[in-house]
C-alpha cells in the first residue's frame, strides 16, 4: 500500500500530538494519597449502633473519641531509600519500679536499616554530659563504612543533643530526623533492637550464672561487655530473610571464626620480653572485635 507524502505528515502530526498526550499524563502523575472517608450509614444503622457501639464505627463520633488509634506506621520498601539510616535508642537496665529503669545504667542502642548492624554500648549517662557516647557513635558509623548518613532518634532532648554533637563530629554528612513525638512505633526498629539486644543479654547472663553458680549483679564491669558482646552475636549469627547475617551484608562475606562462649575461661597468647617466658596465660573471654577478629580476654590486671 503507497502512502501519500500529504498521509505521512498527517500521520507524523498524529503520532506526536499522541506522544505529547502521553508526556503530559506522565508529567501530572502523583504520589498523594488520600485518606478514606468513613461511609455514612443510614438512620436506622446509627439508632442500632448507638444501643451498644459495638463494633466499633469510624462514622460513630463517640466510637473515635473512646476508641479511635492513631494512623497505622505503613511498612515502606527500603530498598527505595538512597540514604542510609542508622537508628538509635537508649535502653536500661536499672531496677524495675520507682522510675529505675529510666535512670540506671543506661545502655544506647544503634541499628543500621540497610545491613540490620547492631551496637549497643553502656554508657555513662543519657546526653553529652560525657564524651565518650558522641564518640561510640561516630565509631559505629566509622565501622558501617557510610559516608552520608541519615540519623534517626525521637525527640527526647538528651538523644537530640547526642544527635547534634555526633553532627557536628563526623566527618561525614549527617542528616538528623527525629520520629513525631508520642509515636514510639515510627521509631520501631531501634525500639526492637533496644528488645533483642537486652534479651539475648539476659539469656547469656542466666546461662552464666547458672554455670558460676553466682548471681551477676548491674554493677559488675562483665555485664557492660555482655551488653555489648549481645549485639554482635546478633551481627554475626542471626540469619535473616535473606539468608544472609548483618555481617554478611556489611562486609559481604560470613564470618568464619570459631568462638568460645561468653565468660568462658581460655588460655591467649601473650607478648613476652624473653624466649624463656611463658607465651601463655589464662584469662576470661568477654567478646571479639568484628572489624578484626581480636578477641577480647579480661585478666586481673584488666583486658587485652
Amino acid at each position: 500500500m503507497t502512502v501519500s507524502p500529504l498521509e505521512e505528515g498527517a500521520s507524523q502530526e498524529a503520532s506526536s500530538s499522541e506522544q505529547a498526550r502521553a508526556e503530559e499524563s506522565i508529567s501530572e502523575q502523583t504520589s498523594s494519597r488520600s485518606l478514606s472517608s468513613p461511609v455514612k450509614p443510614t438512620e436506622r444503622m446509627v439508632e442500632d449502633h448507638n444501643v451498644s457501639h459495638i463494633p466499633f464505627r469510624s462514622w460513630c463520633a463517640h466510637c473515635v473519641r473512646g476508641q479511635a488509634k492513631s494512623i497505622g506506621h505503613v511498612r515502606h520498601n527500603k530498598q527505595e531509600e538512597q540514604i542510609p539510616t542508622v537508628c538509635m535508642d537508649y535502653g536500661f537496665l536499672g531496677s524495675e519500679g520507682d522510675g529505675g529503669s529510666d535512670h540506671e545504667h543506661p545502655v544506647l542502642v544503634m541499628v543500621d536499616r540497610a545491613s540490620k548492624m547492631k551496637g549497643s554500648f553502656p554508657v555513662p549517662c543519657k546526653g553529652i554530659a560525657h564524651p565518650y557516647p558522641a564518640k561510640i557513635v561516630t565509631t559505629f558509623l566509622n565501622k558501617l563504612g557510610y559516608t552520608k548518613v541519615i540519623l534517626k532518634s525521637d525527640q527526647e532532648p538528651s538523644i537530640v543533643a547526642l544527635g547534634r554533637a555526633v553532627k557536628a563530629q563526623w566527618e561525614g554528612e549527617i542528616m538528623l530526623e527525629y520520629s513525631p513525638k508520642g509515636e514510639s512505633k515510627s521509631n520501631g526498629e531501634a525500639e526492637r533492637a533496644v528488645q533483642s539486644v537486652h534479651g539475648l543479654a539476659r539469656t547469656v547472663k542466666d546461662f552464666l550464672e547458672e554455670k558460676l553458680q553466682i548471681s551477676l549483679e548491674p554493677t559488675w564491669p562483665i555485664l557492660a561487655w555482655l551488653i555489648e558482646y549481645s549485639a554482635t552475636l546478633q551481627n554475626i549469627f542471626q540469619i535473616g530473610s535473606d539468608g544472609m547475617t548483618a555481617f554478611h551484608r556489611l562486609k559481604g562475606k560470613p564470618w568464619r571464626v570459631d568462638l568460645p562462649s561468653f565468660g568462658e575461661c581460655v588460655e591467649f597468647k601473650k607478648r613476652t620480653g624473653s624466649k624463656l617466658e611463658s607465651r601463655w596465660e589464662s584469662g576470661i573471654y568477654l567478646g571479639v572485635k568484628d572489624t578484626t577478629t581480636e578477641r577480647v580476654v579480661g585478666m586481673s590486671r584488666g583486658s587485652s
